[in-house]
C-alpha cells in the first residue's frame, strides 16, 4: 500500500530490511515477489545484497540499475549507511529515491540514523518521507520501543537533556536482554504509545537548527538542575559540593 501510493505521486523507493543474511531468514526475495505482484512493478524492483556488488561499486551499480528503470530497491541499511546518494544525475538524467521504508528495524542506532539520511541532500527537491513499519501485539513493537530510547538518550549525550532523556540513559541495558524481560512480562504497546515511539525515533531527521524543533517538547532541564545547586548559591572557597 505504501509503495504504491508513493510510485503513483511518481516517488521512487527503498526498501531496508535487516534479514538479509542466512537462506533461511532472508525475506528480499519474497519482499520482492509481492511489490513486484502487487504495484505492477514487474522486472523494476531491484534487491541490492550484502555481498555483491562490493562497497566500492554501489553507487555506480544503484546508479546503472536506476537508469535501467528500476523503481524500488531493497537491502540492508547497512549496506547503504554511509556514502550513498539517493538522489543524484547520471547519463545526463535526474534520478530520485525520496521515499524510504523501514520493513524492518536493527538494535543499531548509527545504522539507523545513517541509513534514514540518505534522501536528505543538497540537491534534493521532493519531501523526504521515512516510514517505519511495525505490527502490533509483536516483538517489533519492542524493538521499535527501544530504538526510541536509544534516540532520546543519545540526544541527552549531544547536549539535548530532557527528563526522558536522563530516565532512558538510566536503562542502559543490552537489547536482547530488554527483549526477553519484555517477553517474560508478556508486555504489549498500544497504538498510541507505538506511534509516539516512532516520533521519538524520526525526530533527528525533522530537526532544525532554530527554536521550533523543540515544540510539543517538555522544557528541557539546565545543567544546574542536572547536577543538583542552585546557580545563585555562593560557594566558599574550599567547599566542597554535595
Amino acid at each position: 500500500e505504501i509503495v504504491n501510493n508513493e510510485i503513483q505521486e511518481g516517488r521512487n523507493c527503498f526498501i531496508y530490511c535487516s534479514y538479509t543474511g542466512e537462506a533461511e531468514t532472508n525475506i528480499t526475495q519474497r519482499l520482492k515477489e509481492i511489490v513486484e505482484t502487487r504495484c505492477n512493478l514487474k522486472g523494476r524492483v531491484q534487491i541490492l545484497n550484502s555481498n555483491s556488488p562490493e562497497p566500492i561499486k554501489r553507487e555506480r551499480w544503484i546508479k546503472k540499475k536506476a537508469s535501467e528503470g528500476m523503481k524500488v530497491f531493497i537491502c540492508n541499511p547497512k549496506c547503504v549507511e554511509t556514502g550513498l546518494d539517493f538522489c543524484f544525475w547520471f547519463g545526463g538524467k535526474f534520478y530520485n529515491y525520496p521515499t524510504l521504508i523501514f520493513y524492518q528495524m536493527s538494535y543499531e542506532l548509527a545504522v539507523l540514523w545513517q541509513a534514514s539520511r540518505r534522501h536528505y541532500r543538497l540537491i534534493q527537491t521532493e519531501e523526504c518521507r521515512t516510514y517505519y513499519i511495525a505490527t502490533e501485539d509483536t516483538l517489533q513493537t519492542d524493538a521499535v520501543e527501544i530504538m526510541a530510547e536509544k534516540q532520546v538518550a543519545s540526544s541527552a549525550i549531544q547536549g539535548k537533556f530532557s527528563a526522558e532523556g536522563l530516565t532512558a540513559m538510566a536503562k542502559g541495558v543490552d537489547p536482547r536482554l530488554r527483549l526477553a524481560q519484555k517477553m517474560s512480562r508478556s508486555d504489549k504497546s498500544d497504538r498510541q504509545s507505538l506511534a509516539g515511539m516512532f516520533d521519538a525515533i524520526n525526530a533527528a531527521n525533522n530537526s532544525t537548527d532554530d527554536e521550533s524543533k523543540y515544540k510539543g517538547f517538555k522544557e528541557a532541564l539546565t545543567y544546574y538542575e542536572i547536577i543538583g545547586i542552585n546557580p545563585s548559591e555562593e560557594v566558599a572557597e574550599g567547599e566542597e559540593l554535595s
